[in-house]
């Protein structure tokens, strides 16, 4: 999941979001990658991905951040790459909906680095990925961060949207450029995409 992703959004949009006094201002990003550093609730950190299925079975890989490293990842949208029957995939942008609003992934951090938690999809994300982000609703941050809840680590289950996606997501060249959009959904209703 969510090899990539977006923070398009101003800095105190962020700190609302998240109940923080305040950010310092940051560039916007098209194309946020693995290994980049990354804005999170505590600190900017390199940044993976953790299922929260070895969160869960006590994985000695993120015991520790799970008990003391909990965050939040602010987010402006996804990307997933679908195989589309050639050499090349297509990437997607995805996120709650209304498209490119903020939302919040929970996260671990343990030694400088962040891991985005997983869980498996929901039905408008299995037909993009056989993973999704563990996106939360800002009235459970607390309960993350505080107690640390594995069972808020679950499938999104509002409206989503997602679209083909190209630009950013092709490549970290482009990283301060915004991807051109080919089709799109709203999510006003259930739908499926490409």
């Amino acid at each position: 999941m969510c090899g990539r992703f977006t923070i398009t959004v101003p800095a105190a949009e962020i700190a609302e979001l998240l109940g923080l006094p305040e950010l310092p201002p940051f560039t916007a990003r098209f194309n946020i990658k693995p290994s980049q550093p990354i804005l999170a609730v505590r600190e900017a950190c390199g940044k993976r991905n953790a299922n929260v299925e070895s969160i869960k079975e006590g994985s000695g890989l993120w015991r520790n951040a799970a008990k003391k490293g909990r965050c939040l990842v602010p987010v402006s949208a996804g990307y997933e790459w679908k195989f589309a029957g050639t050499k090349r995939s297509i990437a997607h942008a995805f996120g709650p909906t209304p498209r490119h609003s903020l939302f919040a992934v929970a996260g671990l951090i343990d030694n400088g680095t962040v891991a985005l938690i997983t869980c498996p999809p929901n039905p408008f994300m299995a037909a993009l990925h056989h993973r999704m982000p563990a996106i939360m609703a800002p009235a459970e941050y607390d309960a993350w961060l505080r107690d640390g809840d594995l069972d808020l680590m679950r499938p999104f289950d509002g409206e989503m949207y997602a679209y083909r996606g190209q630009g950013a997501a092709e490549g970290p060249r482009r990283a301060g450029v915004p991807c051109r959009v080919h089709r799109c959904w709203d999510g006003v209703k259930p739908i499926t995409p490409i």
